[in-house]
């Protein structure tokens, strides 16, 4: 497994900002730091869904660009 470098709250936000009006780098970047948040739950009977791996990702970068307060 690949080690991810934590960001601190100001690149966050960046990221975050740069997620928001739709530029993929950054849409993969909040995808790989919940990637296993999405793992958790896209488990059934204990065993991960790649199916539902894949929905949650869709709907988070459908929704990403409704985020507001930033």
């Amino acid at each position: 497994m690949k080690e991810i470098k934590r960001m601190n709250d100001k690149e966050f936000v960046e990221i975050l900002r740069k997620t928001v009006i739709g530029d993929l780098y950054s849409i993969n970047v909040i995808i790989d730091e919940y990637e296993k948040l999405i793992l958790k739950h896209s488990k059934i009977k204990g065993v991960v869904d790649e199916d539902c791996v894949s929905e949650i990702k869709l709907k988070i970068i459908k929704n990403i660009s409704k985020f507001k307060g930033l």
